[in-house]
């Protein structure tokens, strides 16, 4: 009697494994690819792709002879997970592999659309296409004329003012947008791109055009920062800086600034890390006692630590400052004291 052999072995590697996880094609569709499976004894190896979560129209693959898998029928920015066995001729089969996830490619939004110009604002409603609502977009502006260089390129920062840097916000987030500090009689263009879950981001729609009006009264000009004198002159909106309006009253946290974009600027140190006293708007550095620049603090010093006692710690009596105020006073004495090194 003769016994065959009885295969009992999977395919190699077991549990599978992605070549290439699953990655977004467009919008609507994913593909994948697992990495190759042998198996010697029992050809021809098969694969199966399983859905195991995430958007509407996800599904499974069926047994099939290739390593790549695409799936269709998705949604857009929407998450999509798989995993993916092997099986042998002899019906045996791999443990899955690990799940891996993607998001399918945002939409391009349509073109945003703009209304309610004034002298220097207008308002902005992004349309976000068939994209879910939590996906984040950012706006900027494309094109003006005449050539407006505080916008030229510029994003539109959540508060309404130009950016360097794009704002991603959702649609609920942006809501109707006003937007500040435009020209007076300038047409804009802006336009917007999403990005999905996995920080993929779209090309820019088509532009929304919004030409500004003249203005008439100051109140038809504001351009949203604070610090800055808004009027209306000769159809023109102006807007000057005003420094004061930044003002904390503090000294030792330097002087702040208005900046016509930004507004409110925080000041720089004017101590450069150095110690400050606020009660007196004073730089000042710790003293050593030694007034007499001999090596050693000795009662000559401390004469002079006396003539300089509740007197300011700088000039000839800096060397009594030692207890980290302006004032030369008690808490310098005792300071003084404990570094003194014996009479002369």
């Amino acid at each position: 009697v003769v016994t065959a052999d009885v295969d009992d072995t999977p395919p190699s590697p077991n549990p599978m494994q992605f070549e290439t996880p699953p990655f977004p094609i467009s919008t609507t569709s994913v593909g994948m690819v697992a990495v190759t499976a042998t198996d010697v004894d029992s050809p021809p190896v098969n694969y199966f792709f399983n859905f195991t979560g995430g958007g509407t129209g996800g599904s499974n693959s069926v047994y099939q002879s290739t390593r790549n898998y695409t799936d269709i029928d998705l949604v857009p920015n929407t998450a999509y997970s798989y995993r993916v066995l092997a099986r042998d001729g002899a019906g045996n089969f791999t443990f899955y592999s690990d799940i891996e996830t993607t998001y399918t490619f945002a939409e391009v939004p349509f073109a945003p659309a703009l209304s309610d110009p004034t002298g220097n604002t207008a308002d902005i409603n992004i349309n976000p296409n068939t994209n879910p609502n939590y996906t984040n977009f950012a706006i900027q502006c494309r094109s003006t004329s005449p050539s407006d260089s505080t916008w030229n390129n510029k994003y539109v920062s959540a508060s309404g003012t130009p950016s360097n840097t794009p704002a991603w916000r959702t649609d609920a987030e942006w809501g109707l947008k006003t937007i500040f500090n435009l020209n007076t009689q300038t047409q804009y263009g802006f336009a917007v791109k999403a990005r999905n879950e996995d920080g993929i981001e779209t090309a820019f729609s088509s532009e929304g055009i919004v030409t500004t009006l003249e203005c008439v009264t100051t109140s038809d000009c504001s351009d949203g920062v604070d610090c800055t004198l808004d009027i209306c002159f000769d159809g023109v909106c102006l807007f000057s800086p005003d420094d004061d309006t930044c003002d904390d009253g503090l000294y030792c946290n330097g002087s702040e600034t208005c900046n016509e974009v930004n507004g409110c600027q925080m000041g720089t140190d004017p101590c450069d890390g150095g110690l400050c006293d606020e009660n007196y708007d004073a730089c000042f550095a710790y003293g050593d006692g030694d007034y007499d620049l001999d090596g050693d603090i000795d009662l000559d010093d401390f004469k002079s630590f006396q003539g300089c006692f509740e007197l300011l710690g700088e000039g000839i009596c800096s060397p009594g400052n030692l207890a980290g105020s302006y004032l030369i006073d008690m808490n310098d004495f005792s300071a003084f004291v404990s570094v003194m090194t014996g009479p002369q």
